[in-house]
């Protein structure tokens, strides 16, 4: 296990939107008249995202935002028939910009994941947890069906996938298994997830619960049995929100996810430490810190075949890897 390489992906976001119909107790993310973002902004970002050297531009927004009649309404007046054809455009306009985006905007259709494919290196979303419970108490809105197809509809589109599970929510030990099992079975069927984010629940100042901490022997049980049951998929900690990610490494633990200078927009109380603090701390434990991109390499050939602009800018970053 010593000297192998952990990974990390140079990240900026872009949020669309914060607006969502949602109320899920654990989320600080979402506001309910916000709108969608100016491309004044949007501009401002990929600045700064050339000043730090990234290569994701990670696009995030609220789920099912065009339930709010205000941003149908913003939608045409800016001309857009639909909330993906504007997430379409700003993926347009990051790749004219020189980076890759990665785009989790909650559940989606198949037609409308086989579109945003065409100007996406890979995307994401994330399966949660499985614990009744929390489908009722925490996330009634949710519906664990329809991420369950998105996550389908995205293997069967060949999309270089990112899922993963939320935990620390009260839900059971038991439950937290039966998620990365399903997230195996469908990988199993498509081959499509190429890593998958053990997440605790960090509470945010808009945060409605109490987190319930795990245990690092509990972090360990479980990438332990994600890596039995999908041993090519990398397991992704974040280090600003777990305590144990160090020791998580050393269990198997190999990426550290998308990590930015201008913080975590999704967890905004807990920023990112700079790139040499994480380096140093790997380095004294016998690890090398890299850079990747969005894509995992061994998708990249899968991404080269997609229809759309990803192709040509996909080959472009590979043609300058060292």
């Amino acid at each position: 296990m010593k000297g192998r390489t952990v990974t990390y992906s140079p990240s900026i976001t872009i949020t669309v939107t914060h607006d969502c119909p949602k109320h899920c107790l654990y989320c600080g993310f979402r506001t309910d008249r916000e709108g969608l973002i100016s491309w004044e902004n949007i501009e401002a970002t990929l600045n700064n995202a050339h000043r730090f050297g990234a290569t994701e531009v990670l696009i995030m927004s609220g789920e099912e935002v065009e339930k709010f009649p205000h941003i149908r309404e913003q939608l045409k007046e800016r001309g857009y028939k639909t909330f993906v054809d504007f997430v379409y455009s700003v993926c347009e306009t990051v790749l004219e910009n020189g980076f890759l985006p990665h785009t989790n905007i909650g559940v989606m259709t198949y037609e409308e994941l086989a579109r945003l494919r065409e100007v996406n290196a890979s995307m994401g979303l994330m399966l949660e947890n499985v614990d009744p419970w929390v489908a009722r108490k925490v996330q009634p809105q949710k519906n664990l069906r329809d991420r369950i197809r998105t996550l389908e509809d995205a293997g069967r589109l060949k999309i270089p996938y990112t899922s993963g599970i939320l935990i620390g929510m009260g839900e059971s030990v038991e439950s937290r298994f039966e998620s990365l099992q399903i997230l195996a079975d469908l990988h199993k069927q498509y081959g499509h997830l190429q890593e998958i984010i053990i997440q605790n629940y960090v509470p945010n100042r808009g945060s409605r619960l109490r987190p319930y901490p795990l245990s690092l022997e509990e972090y360990k049980e479980l990438i332990a049995y994600s890596k039995e049951i999908m041993p090519e998929v990398a397991v992704q900690i974040p280090p600003n929100l777990n305590p144990y990610w160090l020791d998580l490494i050393e269990v198997g633990a190999e990426d550290l996810g998308g990590i930015s200078p201008e913080g975590d927009h999704v967890n905004i109380d807990n920023p990112w430490d700079q790139i040499t603090f994480y380096e140093e701390a790997l380095t004294q434990k016998g690890y090398r810190l890299s850079k990747r991109l969005p894509v995992y390499a061994k998708y990249y050939q899968t991404v080269l075949s997609f229809p759309g602009k990803i192709g040509k800018y996909l080959k472009a970053f590979i043609n300058n890897e060292p």
